[in-house]
């Protein structure tokens, strides 16, 4: 979290721009995919459902943070 403390000063500190909005979108989604993506990858081994799930889970993160960050 180097940029934390400009977030802190640029994002949380001033009104809600659009933009901002989007980057915190975008920032905090991005962290809860890969916490849990993460957990689901230091599991032991799971069924073929699961996994299809998980990769359907995973996809769908990807294209939703490509939409985020193509609105910015």
């Amino acid at each position: 979290m180097v940029t934390l403390p400009e977030e802190i000063a640029f994002i949380w500190r001033r009104p809600k721009a659009l933009s901002a909005m989007l980057f915190l979108l975008n920032r905090y989604i991005a962290l809860l995919a890969n916490i849990s993506s993460l957990v689901v990858d230091l599991q032991p081994i799971i069924s073929d459902e699961v996994c299809l799930k998980y990769s359907l889970y995973r996809e769908v993160a990807l294209f939703l943070q490509g939409i985020i960050v193509c609105s910015e």
